[in-house]
This record gives structure tokens, sequence and C-alpha cells, in this order.
């Protein structure tokens, strides 16, 4: 498959776990945890899917949890030790990094799932849009 017909999928969602331990380095990475988290998709009929909006990761989680960046994913995550809560998901920053991947690889571009996941400034489709169409 050329690359100029390859487009790049990215989540304005994030995955959740729950009853992550804290670990040696104390933010939750690499380490155990009881499942998915109840995330803002879920209700009592589906079950914890672990499924976050960026809108409610930025809006309520971020305030609660220590965010660190992957040095090799360079995506962030939250860690939230007192609830055991553990979430990866992309932001600007990161979907900067995607932006910059698809255009040094001559990639036809990017879809997203979901854009109802932005946050209300459009923060995810701002980062993404400024990368691809300069």
């Amino acid at each position: 498959m050329p690359a100029s017909k390859l487009i790049v999928g990215v989540p304005f969602y994030g995955r959740g776990w729950q009853g992550t331990q804290a670990g040696p380095a104390e933010d939750g990475l690499y380490q155990p945890t009881w499942g998915p988290a109840w995330g803002n998709w879920d209700n009592l009929t589906t079950g914890p899917s672990g499924l976050f909006d960026y809108h409610s990761i930025r809006s309520v989680l971020e305030a609660s949890g220590v965010k660190r960046r992957h040095p090799e994913a360079q995506v962030p995550y939250l860690y939230n030790p007192s609830t055991g809560l553990w979430v990866s998901y992309d932001d600007p920053t990161s979907l900067g990094v995607k932006g910059d991947y698809i255009n040094g690889n001559n990639l036809a571009g990017a879809m997203i799932w979901e854009l109802s996941g932005d946050d209300t400034q459009g923060s995810l489709v701002t980062a993404l849009k400024g990368k691809l169409n300069p």
C-alpha cells in the first residue's frame, strides 16, 4: 500500500483502568489493575468500558490526577493515587506529534473518532488542523 493512501486514526477519547497500583514511579505506569474504569460513556446496562471523552478528561480528571507524558508514545496519561484511576489519551501536544508523523511520512491524512469528544474550544481539532493544513 503506498503511504499516500494511508490514513491515521486519532482518538478524541482516552482509555482508563481502575484499581491501578502506584508502582515504583508512583504514576501507575505498567501496573496491575482491577479492569476497565467506569468512563463517561457508560451506564448501568453497558458496564465499565474505560472510555472517557477528552472534554471530560480535561475538565474533570486532569484536576484530580498527576499528568505525565510517556517518552516513547509521546502521549499523556493521568494517574490518581487516591482512586487508582489510570487513563491514557491524546491531547493537543500529542496530536501535533501525530500530525508531524503524518506529514513526515507523506501519509494521506487523519480520521477522528469521535468529534464530540473534543472540548468546547476545539483544542484537538485545532492542533491537528494546524499541523495538517498549516
